[in-house]
């Protein structure tokens, strides 16, 4: 029952990021001009990292019940203490941050884009956490 619901708390991390990155962000920026849209991914962003820090949760726990190890010696719950701390990060600081230059009309800022960015590469980085403890 653990080794399922770990495996379901990666599915649902690998899921979402993907749906959200393939899907729903471009096609929102392709149906809606570009204020509207950013209002929607905004109103998004809070529960999607919600979901998020929910599954890397669970699957904590899940990882310190199993006791696995990554390469023989490090606890795998600690990988998943990683991306739960990188999306916590996102939610509290890195979101608040976009969605303030996105309401003031910088979305086109060098500042934007720099947070905008890091927050791709945190989602990249917790994709690829989710796949690996996937894989153990």
């Amino acid at each position: 029952m653990i080794l399922f619901l770990k495996n379901f708390f990666c599915a649902l991390i690998i899921g979402k990021i993907v749906f959200f990155g393939a899907v729903l962000a471009p096609k929102v920026f392709k149906v809606l001009e570009r204020k509207d849209a950013a209002l929607l991914q905004n109103s998004i962003f809070p529960n999607y990292y919600k979901i998020e820090i929910i599954a890397f949760s669970g699957l904590c726990l899940c990882l310190f019940l199993l006791k696995n190890k990554l390469f023989k010696k490090i606890p795998s719950w600690t990988l998943s203490s990683l991306g739960l701390a990188l999306v916590l990060y996102s939610l509290i600081s890195l979101t608040p941050q976009i969605a303030e230059l996105s309401h003031a009309g910088l979305g086109q800022s060098e500042a934007f884009q720099d947070l905008h960015s890091t927050s791709k590469a945190i989602n990249s980085l917790c994709l690829l956490i989710a796949l690996v403890l996937l894989w153990i």
